[in-house]
């Protein structure tokens, strides 16, 4: 099993992930749907770019197939007596097909159990659900939003669940709530039966002490749509949220606030420092001015051992667009600082953008190759074409057209450039897409294989 030098999300199987999920792929029995209608860089299964009528046929063919419904009755309908409430959370379209086949099933296995779904998906899609009542066609109700005190609340009620202040029912209006204050935030809580699939070297527990996005202005982002922004104090969130997981003994944490600013990452570096010495911890930031090599040493010094940036775009008239302007000089600099003091760098990176180039695109990614070439196995880059969603500013823009392309869908249809497609096509062929680690056949380093698919792509 490969180890790679990054702590979080860029740490994964990637070959056991990529069969999982064209496996999964296929099972939600939507191989039908045209890949044309949407931007390229979005799978349209996975993004679920379908009417309701498609997904009910799908729906169908799943029952016919009998894969989902084996697994279900094995794992959930089997293996629990009936519950008051069975709770769905959806964090994305390619949840969705397996969600409302369990719904589906639960009416037969368990009659009398409320079903709810919830989850930063329901929450983006909210409005939709208001206003269209085939959403609940096999969901009682739904929670937009952080809503655990709400899903507590009607544990001890009986459906219908109208007129109740943060339930949402579809074709209903919808009364919103407060969500819980912070200081009655619960820790993260995992099950030992869970986590013992998990090997203690790669065991990367999350945390968050912060809700929402600091800065909150990039135009392509939904964040400020979904998640209400918090100003908690660091220092006692950690406090107060670690011990519940360092009571499984983790080799690392990965922080999963949205911006991890600089001064929550000192203070957190401090809390770590003290009562979790030794332990790995990652986190996501924008990248500022005061991230100097002296900081990012002393960061390294308490744990940090992966940062990710969101970059976003070297170029300033994208920049500008997506309202996120940083001088390429001030980001090599930053870079360079934390690839110096040990810390390995995750860069996200657009390409794409309304008003870019094909050349602007290849002029992103050489320097991000030699980014790499200055820094051999201490940086990773996330390299995605733009996406247009529901609920970002972008969505909003006249000149981009945007349409929506499916009821449980959240990318949307645009104007997007037209060489994007073949850009794409040589994104993939490098290997660049979806991130390329070393497997058991090889002993490259990833930045070492992007810089030799890129070679022989210039040459062929």
């Amino acid at each position: 099993m490969l180890i790679t030098p990054f702590v979080g999300d860029q740490d994964k199987d990637q070959v056991t992930n990529r069969r999982a999920r064209e496996h999964f792929r296929r099972s939600l029995c939507l191989d039908h749907i045209s890949p044309e209608i949407i931007a390229d860089s979005v799978d349209a299964v996975m993004g679920l770019q379908c009417s309701f009528e498609e997904i009910e046929n799908a729906l169908d063919q799943m029952i016919d197939e009998g894969f989902w419904v084996e697994f279900l009755e094995e794992h959930l309908f089997a293996a629990f007596e009936q519950p008051r409430v069975m709770g769905l959370s959806l964090m994305g379209p390619a949840q969705v097909m397996v969600a409302l086949l369990a719904a589906r099933l639960c009416r037969a296995w368990w009659p009398q159990t409320a079903i709810i779904a919830g989850g930063s998906h329901i929450t983006l899609l909210t409005e939709r659900i208001e206003a269209d009542s085939r959403y609940g066609i096999d969901i009682d109700a739904f929670l937009p939003g952080h809503s655990e005190h709400t899903f507590v609340n009607l544990l001890g009620m009986e459906p219908p669940f109208y007129d109740i202040p943060g339930v949402l029912v579809s074709g209903m209006t919808y009364m919103p709530t407060c969500p819980l204050p912070p200081s009655e935030w619960e820790p993260p809580s995992f099950e030992e039966s869970e986590l013992h699939h998990y090997p203690i070297e790669r065991l990367t527990l999350p945390i968050q002490l912060r809700r929402g996005c600091s800065y909150g202005k990039c135009t392509y982002c939904t964040y400020p749509k979904v998640e209400e922004l918090t100003r908690n104090e660091i220092t006692e969130m950690a406090h107060r949220l670690l011990p519940s997981l360092l009571q499984h003994a983790p080799e690392r944490i990965s922080v999963k606030d949205s911006l991890f600013d600089l001064k929550a990452m000192r203070e957190f570096a401090e809390v770590m420092a003290e009562i979790a010495p030794g332990v790995a911890w990652s986190c996501t930031t924008k990248l500022v001015r005061g991230m100097r090599k002296e900081s990012m040493r002393e960061l390294y010094d308490k744990g940090l051992r992966t940062v990710e940036f969101g970059i976003e775009s070297i170029h300033e008239h994208t920049q500008r667009l997506f309202n996120k302007v940083q001088p390429v000089d001030r980001v090599e600099t930053v870079v360079d600082g934390a690839c110096e003091a040990g810390i390995t760098v995750v860069l996200n990176l657009i390409y794409g953008a309304p008003g870019e180039t094909h050349e602007d695109a290849v002029s992103q990614l050489e320097w991000f190759l030699k980014m790499s070439e200055r820094w051999p196995l201490k940086i990773l880059g996330s390299h995605n074409l733009l996406e247009v969603n529901l609920g970002s500013p972008l969505a909003e823009m006249e000149r981009l057209e945007a349409s929506i392309t499916g009821p449980w869908a959240f990318s949307m249809a645009w104007d997007a450039p037209d060489w994007r497609p073949q850009f794409h096509s040589e994104m993939e062929r490098m290997g660049l897409i979806s991130p390329i680690f070393p497997d058991e056949k090889t002993s490259w380093s990833a930045p070492f294989r992007y810089l030799l698919m890129w070679s022989r792509y210039q040459g062929k």
